[in-house]
């Protein structure tokens, strides 16, 4: 997906923060039932920027590379 049409997906209107938890509590249960949890907490924090519309997948899944270490193949 491009940039540009994730950026348009970001919503209209601020999310509170109660709805960026229960999003991310959502993707917790997801994760949870497949024996996966996701505990870091800058990652959790770089989740709560994309949820927020803030960054983009590609721009979270860059930050979670570089905060874990890992140089993403060009």
């Amino acid at each position: 997906m491009a940039e540009d049409d994730e950026r348009s997906s970001a919503p209209a209107t601020p999310m509170t923060e109660a709805e960026v938890e229960a999003r991310l509590a959502a993707a917790d249960g997801v994760l949870g039932a497949a024996g996966h949890a996701v505990t870091d907490p800058v990652t959790r924090e770089i989740v709560r920027r994309k949820i927020r519309g803030e960054i983009t997948g590609e721009e979270a899944d860059r930050l979670i590379l570089a905060h874990c270490g890992v140089t993403p193949r060009e």
